[in-house]
């Protein structure tokens, strides 16, 4: 399989699905390059899920929905853990040191959101980037996984996560 950069994926009409806090900024050089694009974005956490929809509004990106839940394995509700340290941004559904249990979040899983609905069979790209808990979201998937003929997968990893 030939390796790709994530620029081949900018000029696709597909579907870019974002576990992931940086979706504004995929979202936003995407914009440019295609009007037909759609995003897809997950974000559990009250504040940040504000922040992705005041930074949607703004920057005029009405081709990003937003959902404020998180993904995983299974579907229902988890205790997010908050970052306390400077990095208000890196939370996640694994407790560790330098974190909070905060209050549950949905959860869902991309099995339960796009299997067996038509308008979800071609996606370009699933970026997931949920500190730690990527294993989980992967697993989630499997079932809508085998239906696609093409995906692009790229993960971001915190290796102590793992």
């Amino acid at each position: 399989m030939p390796s790709l950069k994530i620029t081949d994926f900018w000029y696709s009409k597909l579907i870019f699905i974002l576990a992931d806090n940086n979706t504004i900024l995929l979202a936003a050089a995407f914009k440019k390059n295609h009007t037909q694009q759609k995003f897809i974005a997950f974000e559990p956490e009250k504040n940040n899920f504000l922040m992705l929809k005041k930074n949607c509004e703004i920057n005029y990106l009405s081709f990003v929905e937003c959902y404020q839940k998180g993904l995983g394995e299974h579907q229902g509700y988890l205790n997010l853990n908050i970052s306390t340290n400077s990095n208000r941004m890196i939370h996640s559904f694994l407790s560790r040191p330098g974190t909070q249990t905060a209050d549950k979040v949905e959860v869902s899983t991309l099995d339960a959101i796009f299997f067996d609905r038509p308008q979800y069979l071609s996606p370009s790209l699933l970026k997931i980037d949920v500190e730690g808990y990527e294993n989980q979201v992967i697993k989630g998937g499997l079932k809508w996984f085998c239906q696609l003929d093409n995906l692009a997968i790229i993960c971001e990893v915190t290796p102590y996560l793992l």
